[in-house]
């Protein structure tokens, strides 16, 4: 059974209504969970909730809640966090106008999905009991068989079932055959990670290879396979070969993150110096994570290695620090299944390290400040809390141990000490509330944040006040409110002696498009540095972005005289030649890049035309970007050759005229061939661009089997908008008609209404 035929057929009727703004955003938001686009989909998700009031579909509510349980159950891990949500969609997948929804059968997928993050042992009955009264109501045509299949036997090896499990899936993949199914690869993937179980390592690794080669279009997919890949490496001894490949952490997704700690933990104990605190940092970030999403078992196994780890290291603090955090989760565990005798050895074992080491002679150790010496703040924090203990009002000593807590990720310690210490001095002024700020902040701790705020209020300290609740709103992007506030701080007399008030408001200015209000922030700004003599240059090429946006050119030439940029004499407009840059714009909640040619200090034309019809065609737009180079120049003399400067795009001020862009491909025509079709598109004003790499290559099959590769190319075209799709056609045609290998425009072809069979014919006759 195909369970998205209604879905598509209901896309196209939205499409068809004028409303598919509905199905572009679905098919986002699906998309970025199965490519573990964590960002995209974390912004786009309130967007695609609120369409069920927009669409009014029971259907279409079960099918966007199991995609939004799919990204929050497997990009991040949540666990009972998300569970009332789980359960509550459950609830609504039942009711009568929803029960026949091919997607309610699904959300039995993510309840069971749910207690395995809870608790994978301890609810694995429970889930296997419900998989298996699902499965019984379908046949194995449906695609929801293979997943409810996979959480089924998932839930036989989390039983220590394992044979049992192999015995399982092999049944169900069997079954799926017979229906006349060729889509296995979820079973498969499943029975790979049980053959590793049972110690099969070459019949696993065999098949995680076949699965790789097959199923590399998802990002989840190719980590996946990836991670399963280096752990069998890992299990069978190919050390060296593993750590090569092995991801960096910060590379990675909650989804990965228990691959990963496998793979280490399989290979830490041949690697002992490899257990170091920036190991146990990570380590620190999983656990609040996974805390945070109340996944209570993988707390606790997680937490048993922090505290292994770290009494390798004689880190008694970082294991103190992660037996509260399982003595937190091991009562919500659903069946303690040992761990609680575990946990008791390693009390004893702590307890046990640490006398040891208060039994040794004291050693005065100072901040690890030799330059030959490795940085380590897992042994300042403790230098530092022995020493903070005995002058608990040194601020510097305070702010020195908060920034080694804050190294080690040991966040919640650094906020404890923290407020402790502003609380009681409230009056002072020495950064460390500021730091107690950001970190709050981070947390989203905002009633912390207005207990603060509420306390210098009572000590008159309001800029103090207002600083913080700015910063709360500032999260919260209401940029109007931020505006309001900071307005306030400019009027109080200690408020208007902070550069960054004006800088909040020049943003919340910005944010609001209100670019006359940013330059009056910025100019201000100025004058407070110039009066305190300051550097102002920097600034300077903030106030020459923001006069471009306003097109104030004069204001542009008088800033660029003064930072001694040399212009071409004249009024109005800048229009310089000047060399080519790449220019980020942030779309659609993803970042896409164009090359450019820069015409001014802080404007370029864009010279690229898009690749995608579904991206915004920007080829031909001025732009005005943020002075801040976003790469960094190589030192290097020979790479410098090959370098091009990257800027972020503050905003268009001149849109493009053209159309969006067309793909051709085909094989390369002689060079006066195509130098003249390259020229004829120049008199057209078209724009021509090509990625294709000069050994790209086509082979022609009406040359029979000793065909040899052709040099081929492949580029993108794009007509100003009053050139219909059929001129373009027509064109293209004239243009390529003496050409001995045809060129290929299909798309552009079938959205002309031409002739799409012939172009259909080229791309088989090449193989393209």
């Amino acid at each position: 059974m195909d369970t998205w035929e209604w879905y598509n057929k209901y896309s196209q009727e939205l499409r068809d209504a004028g409303q598919e703004y509905i199905p572009q955003l679905i098919d986002d938001f699906s998309e970025g969970v199965l490519h573990l686009q964590m960002e995209k989909c974390d912004s786009l998700l309130p967007e695609m909730k609120a369409l069920n009031q927009v669409a009014k579909n029971p259907w279409l509510e079960i099918f966007i809640g199991h995609w939004e349980m799919r990204h929050r159950l497997t990009n991040h891990e949540e666990g009972e966090k998300v569970l009332p949500d789980v359960v509550a969609l459950f609830e609504k997948a039942h009711r009568e106008e929803a029960k026949d929804c091919p997607q309610s059968i699904c959300v039995t997928q993510d309840l069971s999905a749910c207690y395995e993050n809870i608790d994978a042992p301890g609810w694995a009955n429970e889930r296997m009991a419900v998989c298996e009264e699902t499965i019984a109501r379908i046949d194995p045509t449906w695609s929801c068989f293979m997943c409810l299949s996979c959480e089924y036997a998932s839930a036989l090896v989390d039983s220590n079932k394992t044979e049992e499990a192999l015995v399982y899936i092999d049944r169900q993949i069997d079954a799926v055959n017979a229906a006349g199914s060729e889509y296995l690869e979820a079973l498969l993937a499943t029975r790979a990670d049980i053959l590793v179980a049972l110690q099969r390592y070459d019949e696993a690794r065999k098949l995680i290879d076949e699965l790789a080669e097959e199923n590399d279009y998802w990002g989840r997919d190719r980590i996946s396979y990836q991670l399963k890949k280096l752990y069998i490496m890992a299990l069978c001894g190919q050390d060296e070969e593993v750590w090569k490949e092995l991801p960096r952490w910060s590379d990675l997704t909650p989804y990965s993150w228990g691959m990963w700690v496998k793979i280490i933990t399989v290979l830490l104990p041949r690697h002992p110096q490899r257990n170091h605190w920036q190991l146990a940092r990570i380590i620190q970030q999983m656990l609040e994570h996974r805390s945070q999403a109340g996944a209570h078992r993988k707390v606790v196994e997680l937490a048993k290695l922090q505290i292994t780890l770290a009494l390798e290291r004689e880190s008694v603090w970082v294991a103190k620090m992660a037996m509260k955090l399982a003595q937190r989760h091991m009562p919500k565990l659903r069946a303690l299944l040992g761990v609680d005798r575990e946990f008791l050895e390693l009390s004893e074992k702590i307890a046990a390290k640490e006398a040891e080491l208060l039994a040794r002679p004291i050693v005065e150790a100072s901040e690890n400040s030799d330059e030959e010496t490795q940085p380590d703040p897992e042994k300042d924090v403790e230098v530092f809390r022995r020493a903070y203990l005995n002058t608990p009002d040194d601020a510097e000593l305070l702010g020195k141990l908060v920034n080694a807590l804050n190294a080690c990720n040991a966040i919640n310690e650094s906020i404890e000490l923290l407020q402790c210490y502003v609380e009681s001095h409230i009056e002072e002024d020495n950064g460390l509330c500021f730091d107690l700020l950001d970190l709050l902040l981070n947390r989203g701790d905002q009633q912390t944040i207005e207990h603060l705020a509420k306390l210098y209020e009572q000590a008159g300290l309001l800029h103090m006040a207002l600083w913080f609740r700015a910063r709360v709103i500032n999260q919260q992007e209401d940029w109007s409110e931020l505006e309001t506030i900071g307005q306030q701080l400019l009027e109080n007399a200690k408020g208007r002696e902070w550069p960054g008030v004006y800088r909040m408001c020049s943003w919340a200015a910005q944010k609001q498009d209100a670019w006359d209000r940013q330059l009056d922030y910025l100019q201000q700004l100025q004058q407070l540095l110039i009066s305190r003599e300051e550097d102002i240059r920097n600034l300077q090429w903030d106030i020459m972005a923001t006069a471009s946006i306003l097109q104030q050119w004069d204001l542009v030439r008088v800033i660029a005289a003064e930072l001694e940029i040399e212009l071409t004499e004249g009024e109005g407009f800048i229009d310089e030649k000047w060399g080519v840059l790449n220019i980020r714009f942030r779309e659609n909640f993803e970042y896409r890049y164009y090359y450019a040619q820069r015409i001014g200090p802080v404007t370029a034309r864009i010279i690229e035309p898009t690749y995608r019809t579904d991206f915004p065609q920007h080829v031909d737009e001025i732009v005005v970007f943020d002075a801040e180079m976003l790469n960094t120049r190589p030192e290097d003399e020979e790479e410098q050759k090959n370098f091009t400067p990257l800027y972020g795009c503050l905003q268009t001020i001149i849109p493009t005229g053209y159309g969006e862009s067309w793909f051709c491909e085909g094989v390369m025509p002689g060079e006066e061939q195509f130098n003249t079709f390259r020229e004829a598109l120049r008199e057209r004003n078209w724009y021509y661009w090509s990625n294709s790499n000069d050994d790209y290559t086509l082979t022609d099959s009406h040359q029979g089997e000793d065909a040899q590769p052709l040099s081929a190319f492949y580029f993108v075209i794009s007509a100003p908008r009053s050139v219909s799709k059929g001129d373009i056609d027509k064109s293209l045609s004239e243009l390529t008609a003496d050409w001995e290998h045809p060129l290929c425009w299909w798309r552009l072809a079938k959205e002309a209404g031409a002739n799409e069979e012939k172009h259909a014919a080229i791309s088989e006759r090449y193989g393209m």
